[in-house]
């Protein structure tokens, strides 16, 4: 899933400019980006086997299925799952963090008991 989220990460890099052309100009721009995409991920050992058995495929999809909506949509779904990992993570440091607390605590319970019992048995 990472690296395909690299290879749409650079299809979007070279689509920046799309949304202000016109529609035949935007086929083209597009499958230039799809097609840079696909040659820097196959040159930085990303998907490059999918890729090089399933270019033409790829190509296609990324021409045809290519819409700002849709980019739109991906992009936020993108934030949610980025927003919600990061709150997991912090969810988890949190949790790490009471749990360290507690621990603490509980030693120094114990402590306190230890020394309480000392002194109940000097009584």
């Amino acid at each position: 899933m990472k690296e395909y989220s690299i290879f749409v990460s650079k299809v979007r890099k070279y689509i920046g400019e799309v949304l202000n052309k016109n529609k035949k100009e935007r086929k083209s721009i597009i499958r230039n980006a799809v097609n840079k995409a696909i040659d820097e991920c196959i040159n930085e050992d990303v998907l490059k086997d999918f890729f090089l058995q399933y270019r033409k495929e790829v190509m296609e999809v990324g021409v045809l299925g290519y819409s700002a909506k849709r980019h739109i949509q991906v992009i936020s779904e993108e934030r949610y799952d980025t927003g919600f990992s990061d709150a997991q993570k912090e969810y988890e440091v949190l949790l790490a963090d009471k749990d360290k607390t507690i621990a603490d605590k509980d030693k120094e319970i114990a402590a306190l008991r230890a020394e309480l019992d000392k002194l109940n048995s000097k009584q």
